[in-house]
């Protein structure tokens, strides 16, 4: 008895080398999903571990802050963005620290400032202090571009003998000037207060955007 090769048809073969071609191309575009997947899961969480640590979100409350912000407000402010003049920060005020504000900054470290009684007069283009003499400066002397401030009591004998603000300190005003608790009445603010500078308001959104 002979026994015969067998041989598949022709056509049987090259279907068996289509379905091969066919279940080794979808195990190329599963693998490639699940790299592209896992690449944006990394990313993502590598995005949101950066966000975590740069930044912050804050709630406005109240309204001194008029017309920049409304009470209610919410805006995301970066913790590494450098402190420039009229840059809107928030900080933790020393007598409520589970509190937090947010102010314009008006004066930076270095800046000249004088006192005349509770009036508090700054100005960041002068470079010699007009008080250095420990005259009384008279309103037909003061220079160009100067900012006068009234403080509380307290506030203006604490300031009393300095000729500029040191450093590491900032002078602070919310927008409202009639409905605002800040360096007119608590003083300066240190650096070390300071949470970060307000860089884009995202609700509500019909006023999304940056903030200036």
């Amino acid at each position: 008895m002979h026994l015969k090769n067998e041989r598949l048809p022709k056509q049987k073969i090259n279907k068996r080398k289509k379905s091969s071609k066919q279940k080794l191309n979808k195990r190329k575009k599963r693998w490639g999903k699940n790299v592209v997947a896992n690449l944006f899961f990394v990313f993502f969480t590598v995005l949101c571990l950066i966000m975590l640590s740069t930044t912050r979100t804050h709630l406005v409350d109240g309204n001194s802050m008029l017309p920049t912000f409304e009470n209610r407000d919410r805006m995301i402010v970066s913790k590494t963005t450098r402190i420039e003049r009229y840059d809107v920060v928030t900080f933790e005020p020393k007598d409520q620290r589970s509190k937090s504000y947010v102010k314009r900054i008006i004066g930076l470290p270095g800046d000249a400032i004088w006192l005349d009684g509770t009036n508090l007069y700054l100005n960041h283009q002068l470079r010699e202090p007009v008080n250095s003499s420990g005259k009384t400066v008279n309103q037909t002397d003061i220079p160009d571009g100067t900012l006068k401030i009234k403080l509380s009591q307290g506030i203006a004998r604490s300031l009393e003998g300095l000729a500029r603000i040191p450093e590491k300190k900032y002078f602070v005003l919310g927008d409202n000037r009639n409905n605002s608790r800040d360096s007119r009445t608590i003083g300066l603010i240190d650096a070390d207060q300071i949470e970060g500078v307000a860089v884009y308001r995202y609700y509500p959104f019909t006023r999304m955007g940056r903030i200036h």
